[in-house]
């Protein structure tokens, strides 16, 4: 079977939570209104990721923490993980995005 190129670990995770990033700033009640930014993205694969696979989605939030900064005066860190999966886990995108406080 064809291996997908490594972008769609990103893509495919993201798309695949079944919630928006939005979403999930909501429901743990962060301000996604003054625009958050992505300061880190690290993908790491298990395995390849084949094109005629179905992959499950599984998604949590890591760590959640509020930071003095800078820029805004505080900042609320977030750090997603989203894995693909078959049988096992192939690839995860663990993000971390940064909310500015109010």
């Amino acid at each position: 079977s064809d291996v997908a190129f490594p972008i769609f670990a990103f893509v495919s995770a993201l798309g695949g939570m079944g919630w928006k990033i939005l979403d999930v700033a909501e429901a743990l009640g962060l301000d996604f209104s003054k625009a958050p930014v992505l300061a880190r993205c690290r993908l790491s694969f298990e395995r390849p990721l084949l094109v005629e696979q179905t992959y499950t989605v599984n998604a949590r939030v890591d760590a959640l923490e509020r930071k003095p900064s800078r820029t805004y005066g505080s900042a609320d860190h977030m750090h997603l993980t989203a894995e693909l999966c078959a049988a096992a886990p192939h690839s995860a995108a663990r993000l971390h995005i940064i909310f500015p406080g109010s």
